[in-house]
């Protein structure tokens, strides 16, 4: 894959990514407080195409803290799941600033195959 393809076809692979980081991290904040629940994390790889893929979804399987009863509370480490949500949002942003000039590059070509352009002017 070559060219303006190339290009939308790396930044939808980002965009994608970013928003399975983004559920992940969504997931694991909406469960801070359920008893038993371990954190999720989505590990991001090299698509083999170019871009970026979700290789796979894991659980951490640390314990979590103990409540009064002597019964395991969520792993969930809130610090951690801000800084996730940080990089989910910095990947989609740059991958859409991405499509963006793509976007741009493509009207600039098509503007300079407009044979009738001149004549309208």
């Amino acid at each position: 894959m070559s060219g303006l393809n190339a290009i939308f076809s790396t930044a939808l692979s980002g965009l994608n990514a970013a928003g399975v980081v983004l559920d992940t991290t969504a997931s694991n904040v909406a469960n801070l407080d359920s008893r038993g629940y371990k954190a999720a994390r989505a590990n991001l790889a090299e698509a083999p195409r170019g871009g970026v893929e979700v290789s796979s979804v894991t659980r951490d399987p640390s314990p979590g803290v103990l409540d009064d009863q002597g019964e395991e509370l969520s792993n969930v480490d809130l610090a951690s799941e801000m800084v996730h949500l940080r990089e989910g949002a910095v990947l989609y942003r740059a991958n859409a600033v991405v499509v963006r000039v793509a976007d741009q590059m493509t009207g600039t070509l098509l503007d300079m195959f407009d044979t009738d352009r001149g004549r309208r002017q």
